[in-house]
């Protein structure tokens, strides 16, 4: 389900099991870490942060299944501002959330409007709100940066 926007997105992002062990990392989270993918699988979350203190805002963990938690990274350059916090954004509304969550979960436009009874228009112009609001560049840039400032939370069906 999230693998297009985990695969896909700026923003870095990294699958870890119980142990805080990486997993699975993303071509953003590599580039970050300044790391191959290889390099980065295996390796305690703790000691990938640690080496990018300086650039990396916050942290946001939220658990896709039993034994695998999604940790998306926020970092200065994502905000665009310096060290201070990204909270003073304006929040989504409940349907930019709506939105967003269906579209993450692999839904497009169509099926989005569908699903909340409103038009294809209607869920690009919210889709617009959204990442206008975030400061993203994308659809994907967008459903990261809210689940790393806590706006939006995504499980998996078991």
């Amino acid at each position: 389900m999230l693998s297009r926007v985990f695969d896909e997105s700026d923003t870095p992002m990294l699958i870890l099991d119980d142990d805080s062990i990486c997993v699975e990392a993303n071509r953003a989270a590599c580039e970050l870490f300044g790391r191959s993918r290889g390099e980065a699988l295996g390796e305690k979350v703790d000691d990938l942060k640690s080496q990018v203190t300086e650039r990396l805002l916050t942290s946001t963990t939220s658990d896709l299944s039993p034994g695998r938690h999604l940790v998306v990274l926020l970092t200065t350059a994502m905000t665009g501002e310096g060290s201070s916090s990204a909270s003073g954004r304006e929040p989504l509304s409940k349907r930019e959330l709506e939105v967003l969550e269906l579209l993450a979960g692999g839904a497009n436009n169509n099926e989005a409007a569908e699903a909340l009874n409103i038009s294809p228009e209607t869920v690009r112009n919210h889709t617009r709100n959204a990442r206008r609001k975030l400061g993203a560049r994308s659809r994907s840039h967008a459903i990261a940066l809210a689940i790393a400032l806590g706006q939006l939370e995504l499980t998996l069906d078991a």
